[in-house]
């Protein structure tokens, strides 16, 4: 069922990037399970972790293996430079399609808090009982919080996560949160399984945006979402999500302060089957002046 829906991915992404031009500057360099952030990125001297600083259009090609949560938590992906008239990503690659694998036990088992970031070809499980058993997360960096956008997740799987499959977060305490988030070609399944709070295969939860730009910011396209179903009791309640896909609260009335979404959200193509609550769900997007 992994290769069921797989993109042909291309370095930009139209709906979400304002440019498709390809970087000038654009290098490969290289991770292992055995590599180090001293070495130089080479094929013979890998990296251990994102924690380096890009351009647009440069990739980091990782070889398979198990490797550890803790080298792609927060505080552990570098500064991607993009041009002002040529917006991109810096891709983190599996070398080949779902061979580079985490298993997270104690936080996230991906947590993105830089902007201009794809990830392609990773499978994640985080059996985390707490809030942080996210397998996917796009969030501000925890200890110097701002709203990050151009996030890629494409063609991974998150499987068996506590706390949903794949997931922007804002930061609560500074106000700051994801925009330009693009999520495609993914799978999730038993994406929503622990207890401390209701989650889904795919959520959106509160975006913040980084611009005024008109188009669509946030895309949700070509996803298999399937078997996220919420235990008996979440959140001290009886489940209360579960949906395959969730645009949630873009009104921003769970967080004081916090502004409502006016940018476009768009779900798109995407295969959402047996999941305990709603196939697709807009919530909260009421509220207020939107």
């Amino acid at each position: 069922m992994k290769s069921f829906i797989r993109l042909t991915l291309f370095s930009c992404i139209p709906f979400v990037l304002s440019s498709c031009a390809s970087s000038a500057h654009a290098a490969t360099y290289y991770m292992s399970t055995g590599g180090s952030d001293s070495n130089s990125g080479t094929s013979g001297s890998p990296w251990a972790s994102p924690d380096h600083a890009l351009n647009c259009g440069d990739v980091i090609l990782a070889s398979g293996g198990n490797y550890s949560a803790a080298n792609f938590y927060t505080g552990k992906w570098g500064t991607v430079t993009c041009s002002a008239n040529q917006p991109n990503v810096a891709w983190l690659k599996c070398s080949t399609f779902d061979a580079c694998k985490i298993s997270a036990t104690t936080t996230p088992g991906m947590w993105v808090d830089k902007s201009y970031w794809g990830v392609q070809g990773w499978e994640i499980t985080a059996s985390v009982s707490d809030v942080d058993g996210t397998c996917f997360s796009a969030q501000p960096n925890w200890n110097a919080p701002v709203t990050i956008h151009h996030i890629i997740f494409a063609n991974n799987v998150a499987n068996g996560c506590s706390q949903g499959g794949f997931a922007s977060t804002p930061n609560i305490s500074s106000l700051t949160g994801v925009d330009y988030l693009a999520i495609l070609g993914n799978i999730a399944y038993n994406a929503s399984s622990g207890s401390q709070s209701c989650t889904s295969g795919i959520s959106i939860w509160e975006p913040v945006e980084s611009d005024s730009n008109t188009g669509t910011h946030i895309y949700v396209a070509g996803n298999f979402t399937y078997g996220n179903l919420d235990p008996s009791k979440c959140d001290g309640t009886g489940p209360t999500d579960g949906e395959g896909i969730i645009f949630d609260t873009f009104d921003g009335s769970q967080t004081p302060g916090l502004p409502a979404y006016t940018a476009q959200g768009v779900a798109f193509n995407n295969l959402v089957v047996n999941n305990g609550g709603k196939g697709l769900e807009v919530v909260n997007n009421h509220a207020g002046s939107y």
